[in-house]
């Protein structure tokens, strides 16, 4: 009760009212947005959902939120990142430190790492921008697709092959590069006339690496460069003949 004293024509200076005053206290309406969201990636960024990132980038959030209050206001910040198969990759939690954010104005959050990009697919994100952190209000969300992951293309391999010594002969490779992991491919060693095959080089070793057979079945798990080592034939050794003549008169001799 609040002792009033009324002073006027109704009321005589000496009379004493009470009077029963209901003080209402008027909640604050905090008001605030998510103004931009990024993904950076590498040497990259985009806006939020972003499409088509490459496999096996290294992904960082970006999030700015904007005081839409007339006074300064300290805003906070929480999100989590799930891979495609739903396991959490990031959860990130903050309040901005001093100064607070004016009205209108707007403050970047960023990851404090950077997350693996492995697997294709969709990513999601949920986002809650707060403010009082006495008492947290969310005054925003998201809540949706953080990125689409392409698929990394297959791994290809190569296939070189050297002659040595060159114009020693060719070799038939079947079939024709690039090839993928596993895929096997046959080499013939034909050698030029004066030649023969000797034997398989090359780096880095593989399997039938050293082999004398002209045919090589080899098995693509890497770039392989391939020798093919030829070498002269041998002369053929020497023919001689013999000739003997006998004269008439020697008739009765003997050789």
């Amino acid at each position: 009760n609040i002792n009033i004293g009324v002073i006027g024509p109704e009321f005589p200076a000496t009379d004493l009212k009470n009077i029963k005053i209901a003080l209402v206290a008027v909640p604050v309406e905090y008001k605030g947005t998510i103004s931009k969201k990024e993904l950076e990636y590498n040497e990259s960024r985009g806006t939020i959902p972003v499409s088509n990132v490459p496999q096996d980038k290294r992904g960082k959030v970006h999030i700015w939120g904007r005081n839409d209050m007339a006074t300064n206001q300290k805003l906070g910040i929480h999100w989590i990142v799930k891979d495609p198969d739903g396991l959490i990759v990031e959860d990130y939690e903050d309040w901005e430190g001093w100064p607070n954010t004016d009205p209108g104005k707007t403050h970047e959050f960023i990851s404090p790492g950077r997350f693996d990009l492995n697997k294709p697919g969709t990513w999601t994100i949920s986002i809650s921008l707060a403010m009082n952190p006495e008492s947290p209000v969310q005054v925003a969300s998201y809540a949706g697709a953080l990125c689409t992951v392409a698929a990394a293309p297959p791994e290809e391999y190569t296939l070189e092959v050297t002659i040595e010594p060159p114009g020693a002969g060719h070799v038939l490779i079947s079939p024709k590069g690039p090839y993928s992991p596993g895929e096997v491919v046959t080499l013939v060693a034909t050698p030029y006339a004066g030649y023969e095959f000797d034997h398989w080089g090359g780096w880095p070793p593989y399997p039938g690496i050293q082999s004398t057979s002209p045919t090589l079945n080899l098995t693509m798990t890497a770039n392989w460069w391939v020798v093919a080592a030829f070498r002269e034939k041998a002369a053929p050794p020497a023919t001689y003949h013999l000739s003997i003549f006998v004269p008439t008169w020697a008739y009765g001799g003997y050789v």
